[in-house]
Protein backbone atom coordinates (compact mmCIF):
# COMPACT_ATOMS: atom_id res chain seq x y z
CA UNK A 1 0.00 0.00 0.00
CA UNK A 2 1.43 3.34 -1.03
CA UNK A 3 1.49 5.97 1.71
CA UNK A 4 1.30 8.83 -0.76
CA UNK A 5 -2.02 7.56 -2.09
CA UNK A 6 -3.49 7.59 1.42
CA UNK A 7 -2.28 11.05 2.39
CA UNK A 8 -3.15 13.77 -0.05
CA UNK A 9 -0.36 16.17 0.82
CA UNK A 10 0.76 18.82 -1.62
CA UNK A 11 4.44 19.38 -2.21
CA UNK A 12 4.35 22.86 -0.68
CA UNK A 13 3.37 21.39 2.73
CA UNK A 14 6.94 20.13 3.10
CA UNK A 15 8.22 23.69 2.89
CA UNK A 16 6.07 24.90 5.78
CA UNK A 17 6.39 24.28 9.50
CA UNK A 18 4.40 21.07 9.13
CA UNK A 19 7.28 19.22 7.52
CA UNK A 20 6.81 16.31 9.90
CA UNK A 21 3.72 15.09 8.03
CA UNK A 22 3.65 11.79 6.20
CA UNK A 23 4.86 11.88 2.65
CA UNK A 24 7.49 14.54 3.21
CA UNK A 25 10.87 13.49 1.91
CA UNK A 26 12.73 15.21 4.74
CA UNK A 27 11.30 12.82 7.32
CA UNK A 28 14.24 11.03 8.93
CA UNK A 29 12.41 8.66 11.30
CA UNK A 30 10.66 5.48 10.12
CA UNK A 31 7.15 5.98 8.84
CA UNK A 32 4.34 4.87 11.17
CA UNK A 33 1.24 5.59 9.19
CA UNK A 34 -2.15 5.68 10.93
CA UNK A 35 -3.77 3.64 8.16
CA UNK A 36 -1.43 0.68 8.44
CA UNK A 37 -2.48 -2.37 10.45
CA UNK A 38 -0.53 -1.27 13.52
CA UNK A 39 -1.81 2.29 13.27
CA UNK A 40 -5.45 1.19 13.19
CA UNK A 41 -4.99 -1.14 16.17
CA UNK A 42 -3.24 1.59 18.11
CA UNK A 43 -6.03 4.06 17.35
CA UNK A 44 -8.65 1.49 18.36
CA UNK A 45 -6.99 0.90 21.73
CA UNK A 46 -6.71 4.64 22.35
CA UNK A 47 -10.33 5.14 21.32
CA UNK A 48 -11.54 2.55 23.83
CA UNK A 49 -9.62 4.20 26.66
CA UNK A 50 -11.03 7.60 25.64
CA UNK A 51 -14.50 6.03 25.65
CA UNK A 52 -13.98 4.89 29.26
CA UNK A 53 -12.89 8.40 30.22
CA UNK A 54 -15.95 10.03 28.62
CA UNK A 55 -18.32 7.39 29.99
CA UNK A 56 -16.92 7.98 33.48
CA UNK A 57 -17.63 11.69 33.21
CA UNK A 58 -21.20 11.06 32.06
CA UNK A 59 -21.89 8.55 34.83
CA UNK A 60 -20.46 10.75 37.60
CA UNK A 61 -17.25 8.78 38.09
CA UNK A 62 -13.93 10.53 38.69
CA UNK A 63 -10.97 10.16 36.33
CA UNK A 64 -7.91 9.48 38.50
CA UNK A 65 -5.34 8.95 35.77
CA UNK A 66 -5.14 8.79 32.00
CA UNK A 67 -2.28 8.08 29.61
CA UNK A 68 -2.03 7.41 25.89
CA UNK A 69 1.55 6.17 26.27
CA UNK A 70 1.81 3.71 29.14
CA UNK A 71 5.36 2.87 30.14
CA UNK A 72 4.51 -0.19 32.24
CA UNK A 73 3.62 -3.70 31.23
CA UNK A 74 4.47 -5.55 28.05
CA UNK A 75 6.16 -3.46 25.35
CA UNK A 76 4.02 -3.07 22.24
CA UNK A 77 5.93 -3.53 18.99
CA UNK A 78 3.31 -1.51 17.12
CA UNK A 79 1.95 1.68 18.63
CA UNK A 80 1.51 2.34 22.34
CA UNK A 81 -0.67 1.01 25.12
CA UNK A 82 -3.18 3.37 26.73
CA UNK A 83 -4.59 3.28 30.24
CA UNK A 84 -7.18 5.00 32.40
CA UNK A 85 -8.17 4.66 36.05
CA UNK A 86 -11.57 5.89 37.25
CA UNK A 87 -13.15 5.92 40.71
CA UNK A 88 -16.81 5.54 41.62
CA UNK A 89 -18.75 8.61 42.79
CA UNK A 90 -18.35 7.67 46.46
CA UNK A 91 -14.73 6.55 45.99
CA UNK A 92 -15.22 2.97 47.13
CA UNK A 93 -14.44 1.30 43.80
CA UNK A 94 -11.85 1.93 41.12
CA UNK A 95 -11.67 0.54 37.60
CA UNK A 96 -8.37 0.44 35.71
CA UNK A 97 -8.27 -0.27 31.99
CA UNK A 98 -5.09 -0.96 30.02
CA UNK A 99 -5.51 -1.39 26.31
CA UNK A 100 -2.75 -2.09 23.80
CA UNK A 101 -2.72 -2.84 20.07
CA UNK A 102 -1.11 -6.26 20.61
CA UNK A 103 -1.72 -7.07 24.26
CA UNK A 104 -5.44 -6.31 24.06
CA UNK A 105 -7.70 -5.07 26.81
CA UNK A 106 -7.23 -5.73 30.51
CA UNK A 107 -9.81 -4.48 33.01
CA UNK A 108 -9.30 -4.70 36.76
CA UNK A 109 -11.53 -3.56 39.62
CA UNK A 110 -10.37 -2.44 43.04
CA UNK A 111 -12.87 -3.23 45.79
CA UNK A 112 -13.15 -1.64 49.24
CA UNK A 113 -10.80 -3.11 51.82
CA UNK A 114 -13.73 -4.04 54.07
CA UNK A 115 -15.12 -6.34 51.33
CA UNK A 116 -11.82 -8.15 50.87
CA UNK A 117 -11.54 -11.27 53.00
CA UNK A 118 -8.02 -12.29 51.95
CA UNK A 119 -6.29 -9.37 53.67
CA UNK A 120 -4.79 -10.37 57.02
CA UNK A 121 -5.61 -8.28 60.05
CA UNK A 122 -2.68 -6.26 61.28
CA UNK A 123 -1.73 -5.55 64.86
CA UNK A 124 0.41 -2.64 63.70
CA UNK A 125 -2.42 -0.57 62.17
CA UNK A 126 -4.83 0.28 64.94
CA UNK A 127 -6.56 3.38 63.57
CA UNK A 128 -9.92 2.75 61.87
CA UNK A 129 -9.32 5.41 59.22
CA UNK A 130 -7.09 3.01 57.28
CA UNK A 131 -10.00 0.64 56.67
CA UNK A 132 -11.39 3.15 54.16
CA UNK A 133 -8.55 2.48 51.72
CA UNK A 134 -9.34 0.28 48.74
CA UNK A 135 -8.00 -3.27 48.64
CA UNK A 136 -6.17 -5.17 45.90
CA UNK A 137 -7.22 -5.27 42.26
CA UNK A 138 -9.16 -8.19 40.78
CA UNK A 139 -9.21 -8.88 37.06
CA UNK A 140 -12.53 -8.85 35.20
CA UNK A 141 -13.17 -11.72 32.77
CA UNK A 142 -13.93 -9.28 29.97
CA UNK A 143 -14.82 -11.81 27.29
CA UNK A 144 -17.38 -13.47 29.56
CA UNK A 145 -19.16 -10.23 30.42
CA UNK A 146 -22.57 -9.49 29.04
CA UNK A 147 -22.73 -6.80 26.36
CA UNK A 148 -22.40 -6.35 22.62
CA UNK A 149 -19.28 -4.21 22.59
CA UNK A 150 -16.66 -2.59 24.76
CA UNK A 151 -18.70 0.49 25.71
CA UNK A 152 -21.81 -1.52 26.68
CA UNK A 153 -19.72 -3.81 28.87
CA UNK A 154 -17.99 -0.88 30.55
CA UNK A 155 -21.30 0.90 31.13
CA UNK A 156 -22.73 -2.24 32.73
CA UNK A 157 -19.67 -2.61 34.97
CA UNK A 158 -19.80 1.03 36.07
CA UNK A 159 -23.56 0.87 36.67
CA UNK A 160 -23.10 -2.25 38.81
CA UNK A 161 -20.44 -0.57 40.96
CA UNK A 162 -22.26 2.78 41.26
CA UNK A 163 -24.06 3.11 44.61
CA UNK A 164 -27.78 3.80 44.65
CA UNK A 165 -28.68 7.35 45.73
Amino acid sequence: MDVSSLCHIRSKSCRTSSSHRYGCRRLSRPLFHPFTHGGVLSQMSQHQVHAVQQLAKVMGWHVLSFSNHVGLGPVESIGNASAVTVASPNGEYAISVRNGPESGCKVVVQFPRKQTKELPKSDVIQDAKWTHLRGPYKEVHWRKMEGRNFVYKMELLMATLTPCP
